[in-house]
C-alpha cells in the first residue's frame, strides 16, 4: 500500500498542511497504517506523516508559524558566513589526506552543509537544554560528522577525525554567526589537571529568537505522535513512528528478542497523553509575567529568593522551561497524543521523545495527564491524598530527631488537614503561592485540582494522573535480593517495619561512628580534618548522593565530587570526607559489596581472555559490555583570526578492552539489566490485570490512583519472581561460556547467600510507596 495514494483526496482537501509533500510510510509501519485507516484515522495518520516530515526536515515553509523570520534570518547569516570564510578549503592543523587530494566535502554545496549543522542542533534540542546532563562537544561533532559523511556519500577520511574537524569548523560558525549557541569549557576535575569535557549549551539569545512562540517544537526530532506508534515485535530492528525510525535498541542495529519486553514497550505506548491545560495556562502566565514578579521559572518552579544557582544552571533551566512550555502548547489543542518508547542497550525503556516525556522534569510531568480518566473508586481518594503528601514532599517526619516515613495513613491524613489550602491553591493559583513551597511544585498543582475535582464528585471523580510507587534505592534492591542480604535489605525496606528504615540516615550514623572512632589514635592533620568536619553538618542529605551510587561502581573520586558540591569544602578535605564514606560500606552492606567485588572480578577474567562481557537480562535482552581503551586525539580549529583558534581533544577507541573500565561498568549494568526486567514484568502483570495506563520512570511505578493497589500488590509480586533464580550463577554462564577450561579455573567463588527472606516483602510497605 502506498500512504499517498490511498490518502490524496484528504492531502486536496488541506489536511495536509502547508508541506509540498507527504512522506511514505516505512514498511514496517504499513500494516499498522491499514488498520489505523479502518478505525476511520486515515485524517490524523496524514497529519503525523506531515508532522514527521516538518521534523526531519527543519523546514520554514510555513508562513503561520511564529517567529518564523528570526530563524531564516540566523539560518541566512550562518551562510553567508560559511559562503564568505570558504571554510571546508580553510587549513585546518595536522589534517592531509593520505593517498588523496582533496577534501571531499569542498564537493558539498555550503548550503547543504548549513542544513546538515541545523539538523543535527535540532536532533540535540532536548540534551542541550538539559542542565543535568550537557551535550558534549564530541556528541554534537560526532552526529554532525555522520550528516556531513553522508552528504559525501561515504568518501574516504580527509586526514584522521577528518570530518569530526569539518563538522567543528562548521559548529564554529555557527556559533559566531547565529549566537544561539555557546562552548563552555569543562570544569577542572577534583585535584587533577585535568578538565571535564566542554559542552554545548542554547544561549538566551536563541530563547528569544527562536524558542519563544512555538517554533522549535515544530523541528524538534522526535515529537510525541498523533496515532498510537507501531507495535514493536521481536525481530524488528526499528520503528515506533510511521516514517521516521527509531532502534529498538539505541545505539545498535540489534532486534529486541524478547517477548517479555517486546510486551511492556507496547503496553507503555499505548497509553493516550493529553496536555493539563489548567497547569500549562498557570505556568505560560507565571512564565509571561515572571520579571513584574521579581522571579523567573526555573526548572518549572518560580524562584523569588534563591540566589544560591549558578547563573549558568538558571539559564539553562529557564531555556528547557520555554521550550517545555512551547511543546506543550503545540500539542494542548489535541484529543490525545502518544510517546513511542524504546530501551537502552541493558534493556532499560524511555520514551523516545526529544523534549516532553512522561520521564521528564517537574514542570514536563505536571503539564501531562492521561487523556482517559479513570474513577477513583473506593480506594482512589486514599492513593490521591497519599500523592498529594509526597508531592509536597512531607512524606516524612522528624521523629526522636531522625527523620522517618510518614505511615500511609498520616500521610492521608496531612492532605485532609491541609484540605483548606489546597482549595485556595484551586481557586487562584496565582494569588495563592503555597503550592510552590511543594518539593515538585508543578505535580503538586496537578494533583491540588483533581483533589478539588475528587471534592465535587467523590469516587465518580475520573482522574487523569497517576499515583507513583517509587522504590527505595532501586540498585541496592536489586543486589540485596539477589544476595539475600538482610542488612541491605533491610535498610532498603524489603522487611516489613512500621516506620520504613532509612538506608541514606544509616550510612549518615556509620560515617558519625567512623569519624568519632578516629579521635583517640588521630595524628595532627587527622584531627584538622576531624574538627573541620565537626563544624559541618553529616546528614543523610549529605550520603544520599554517594549510597545511591555505590551500586554503581562510583569510588572515591565521585563521592568527593558530590561532597563538595553539597558542601563546598576544598578539595582536600572533600577527598578525604569521600574516603572515609567509602570506607563504611563494608559495614553497612557488606552482601552488596561482596557481589559487586565478585562481578569485577569475573570481569577481570573475561578481559584477560580477550573477551567481552555478553549476557541475557532476566527478561531475556542480550547484552554486551565492550568497553575499549580509548586513546586523545588533539583537533584544532580556527575561523577566523588568531583569538578564535580552539583546540579540543577527542577520545577514539582501540582495538583493545579496557580492564579499568571493563570493571567499572560492570555492576552498573548488570544491575540496570535486572532493575529493567522488574519493570517490564509489572508492566505486563499490570496488563493482564486491566490497567491500561502507564506512567513508569524506572524504579517509580504509575497508574491510576484506582488501581495503585494492584501496582503495590504487583511490584513485590514479580520482585520475589524476578529474584527467585540464581541471578548471578545465569550471569556467569552466560558471560563464560565461551572461555577454556583452564581460564575458568581462575574465576572467583559464587557469593553464598545470606538470610534475607524474599518473601518478607509482600508484608512491606515502603518497598515501592
Amino acid at each position: 500500500m502506498h500512504s499517498i495514494a490511498e490518502y490524496q483526496s484528504l492531502r486536496e482537501k488541506a489536511i495536509a498542511v502547508s508541506l509540498a509533500e507527504i512522506p511514505d510510510v516505512r514498511p514496517y509501519a504499513r500494516r499498522h497504517v491499514e488498520h489505523l485507516a479502518t478505525q476511520g484515522q486515515a485524517s490524523v495518520v496524514i497529519r503525523q506523516l506531515c508532522r514527521e516530515a516538518q521534523s526531519s526536515r527543519r523546514t520554514t515553509d510555513d508562513a503561520s508559524l511564529t517567529n518564523r523570520d528570526a530563524l531564516q534570518a540566523g539560518l541566512e547569516a550562518f551562510r553567508a558566513a560559511l559562503e564568505t570564510a570558504k571554510q571546508t578549503k580553510r587549513k585546518v592543523s595536522k589534517i592531509e589526506h593520505k593517498g588523496g587530494k582533496y577534501n571531499p566535502l569542498n564537493a558539498v554545496e555550503v548550503a547543504a552543509q548549513a542544513d546538515a549543522v541545523w539538523d543535527a542542533i535540532c536532533g540535540m534540542l532536548g540534551r542541550m537544554a538539559d542542565p543535568d546532563r550537557p551535550l558534549s562537544v564530541q556528541t554534537l561533532a560526532g552526529a554532525l560528522a555522520g550528516r556531513l559523511r553522508n552528504l559525501t556519500g561515504g568518501a574516504p577520511e580527509y586526514g584522521e577525525l577528518g570530518y569530526e574537524r569539518a563538522a567543528l569548523l562548521l559548529l564554529d560558525h555557527f556559533c559566531a554567526s547565529t549566537g544561539w549557541l555557546e562552548e563552555r569549557t569543562g570544569e577542572a576535575k577534583m585535584m587533577s589537571r585535568t578538565r571535564k569535557p566542554n559542552t554545548y549549551h542554547l544561549t538566551a539569545k536563541f530563547l528569544d529568537e527562536v524558542a519563544e512562540g512555538g517554533l522549535v517544537a515544530d523541528f524538534a526530532e522526535r515529537r510525541p505522535m498523533l496515532v498510537p506508534p507501531v507495535p514493536w515485535t521481536t525481530f524488528a530492528t526499528h520503528g515506533g513512528y510511521l516514517h521516521d525510525q527509531i532502534p529498538a535498541v539505541r545505539g545498535t542495529r540489534r532486534p529486541i528478542e524478547s517477548e517479555v519486553i517486546v510486551s511492556a514497550l507496547n503496553a507503555l505506548q499505548a497509553t493516550r497523553f493529553r496536555v493539563n491545560r489548567r497547569v500549562l495556562e498557570v505556568a505560560q502566565t507565571f512564565r509571561t509575567n515572571a520579571e513584574d514578579m521579581g522571579g523567573a521559572v526555573i526548572n518549572g518552579r518560580y524562584v523569588e529568593t534563591r540566589h544560591d544557582t549558578p547563573e549558568s544552571m538558571r539559564r539553562a533551566k529557564t531555556i528547557r522551561s520555554a521550550l517545555t512550555l512551547s511543546a506543550m502548547q503545540e500539542l494542548a489543542g489535541e484529543e490525545a497524543f502518544y510517546f513511542p518508547w524504546n530501551l537502552d542497550w541493558r534493556g532499560r525503556m524511555y520514551p523516545a521523545t526529544s523534549i516532553i516525556s512522561p520521564q521528564g522534569a517537574d514542570l514536563c510531568k505536571g503539564c501531562l495527564e492521561f487523556a482517559d480518566g479513570t474513577p477513583l473508586g473506593r480506594d482512589g481518594g486514599k492513593w490521591l491524598a497519599i500523592h498529594l503528601c509526597n508531592l509536597a514532599g512531607e512524606d516524612k517526619v522528624t521523629v526522636g530527631g531522625k527523620k522517618v516515613h510518614r505511615t500511609p495513613e498520616e500521610r492521608e491524613a496531612w492532605t485532609r488537614q491541609n484540605e483548606a489550602m489546597v482549595l485556595r491553591v484551586v481557586a487562584d493559583p496565582r494569588s495563592n503561592r503555597e503550592w510552590m513551597k511543594a518539593d515538585k511544585p508543578w505535580q503538586f498543582l496537578a494533583a491540588c485540582f483533581e483533589w478539588a475535582g475528587y471534592m465535587e464528585e467523590g469516587e465518580a471523580f475520573r482522574s487523569r494522573l497517576a499515583g507513583a510507587l517509587d522504590g527505595s534505592c532501586s540498585g541496592v534492591q536489586m543486589l540485596a535480593g539477589m544476595t539475600r542480604d538482610a542488612s541491605a535489605g533491610a535498610m532498603v525496606n524489603l522487611v516489613p517495619s512500621e516506620r520504613g528504615d532509612d538506608y541514606y540516615g544509616r550510612m549518615a550514623d556509620a560515617l558519625t561512628k567512623r569519624l568519632c572512632g578516629l579521635v583517640d589514635s588521630a595524628d595532627v592533620a587527622t584531627m584538622a580534618r576531624l574538627q573541620f568536619w565537626a563544624e559541618r553538618t553529616i546528614d543523610r542529605d549529605l550520603l544520599k548522593a554517594p549510597s545511591m551510587t555505590k551500586v554503581y561502581s562510583a569510588g572515591t573520586y565521585t563521592f568527593g565530587e558530590q561532597v563538595q558540591s553539597k558542601t563546598g569544602a576544598p578539595d582536600a578535605e572533600s577527598m578525604w570526607l569521600a574516603s572515609q564514606i567509602n570506607a563504611c560500606f563494608s559495614d553497612v552492606a557488606p552482601g552488596m559489596l561482596k557481589a559487586m567485588s565478585y562481578l569485577q572480578a569475573v570481569s577481570d577474567v573475561m578481559t584477560a581472555a580477550g573477551i567481552p562481557l555478553v549476557w541475557r537480562t532476566p527478561a531475556g535482552l542480550r547484552v554486551e559490555q565492550a568497553r575499549m581503551c580509548v586513546r586523545s586525539i588533539p583537533i584544532e580549529t580556527q575561523i577566523g583570526s588568531s583569538d578564535t583558534r580552539k583546540q579540543r581533544r577527542f577520545s577514539v577507541g582501540t582495538d583493545d578492552l579496557s580492564k579499568n573500565d571493563q570493571r567499572a561498568g560492570v555492576a552498573p549494568n548488570f544491575v540496570h539489566g535486572v532493575d529493567a526486567s522488574h519493570m517490564a514484568l509489572v508492566v505486563n502483570d499490570l496488563y493482564e490485570k486491566g490497567v491500561r495506563n502507564f506512567w513508569m520512570i524506572h524504579d517509580s511505578f504509575g497508574a491510576p490512583f484506582a488501581q495503585c493497589g494492584e501496582v503495590f500488590r504487583s511490584t513485590r509480586e514479580q520482585f520475589i519472581e524476578l529474584m527467585s533464580p540464581d541471578l548471578l550463577r545465569s550471569w556467569t554462564d552466560d558471560v563464560t561460556a565461551a572461555i577454556t577450561d583452564e581460564q575458568r579455573a581462575a574465576l572467583p567463588e559464587l557469593p553464598g547467600y545470606g538470610e534475607l527472606d524474599l518473601g518478607a516483602v509482600r508484608e512491606s510497605v515502603y518497598a515501592w510507596f
